[in-house]
């Protein structure tokens, strides 16, 4: 299609390599993420890490005219949360069972605010699946023992995060387990 496009003068469509290297962007350090038969889990420092760092360039300007003096001290608030599901498609996956289910935590970024407390950027659409960041996907049924394990995992995690310090600011990050849901 590109190149049908370009022999018409046309530059609608970027070139494969522009692309490949825009999604790279997207996501954490390779090294955070881990990739098995069973399980892909992404660590929580790297991936907070760099979604502050995409929101901060996102927000490069506005940080710009509230900074007083480099670097600006941000909080970046989201939620986090758990759940298993189950009945899938099982179209074309060839190596799953019928009987898999997704134990899924998820994270979502909510606002970055300074801390005299002006919004820097806000989460406008908090329930849509547009920004949830997945830290791990397990093929696993949901069980208390399962949930606990996590529980104690991400918690773990979360008590061992640092700011992250970059040029024009640092960022702190508040989490709130609020992705529940509540069973019969």
């Amino acid at each position: 299609m590109r190149l049908s496009a370009v022999e018409r003068g046309c530059q609608l469509y970027p070139a494969f390599k522009k692309v490949a290297k825009a999604k790279a962007m997207c996501l954490p350090r390779s090294e955070a993420i881990s990739v098995l038969p069973g399980e892909a889990k992404v660590e929580l420092q790297p991936l907070l890490d760099h979604t502050a760092a995409r929101l901060v360039q996102l927000q490069g300007p506005v940080l710009e005219s509230l900074a007083d003096a480099a670097p600006i001290h941000l909080t970046l608030y989201c939620k986090w949360g758990m759940d298993g599901s189950s009945g899938h498609s099982q179209y074309k996956q060839a190596g799953v069972r019928h009987d898999d289910q997704l134990f899924a935590t998820t994270l979502v970024p909510l606002r970055l605010q300074t801390q005299r407390g002006v919004v820097v950027w806000n989460n406008a659409t908090p329930s849509s699946t547009r920004f949830c960041r997945p830290v791990r996907l397990q093929l696993a049924k949901e069980t208390k023992d399962l949930t606990e394990r996590e529980l104690q995992r991400v918690h773990s995690q979360i008590s061992d995060l640092q700011p992250y310090r970059m040029p024009a600011a640092v960022i702190h990050y508040e989490l709130t387990m609020s992705m529940v849901r509540a069973r019969d």
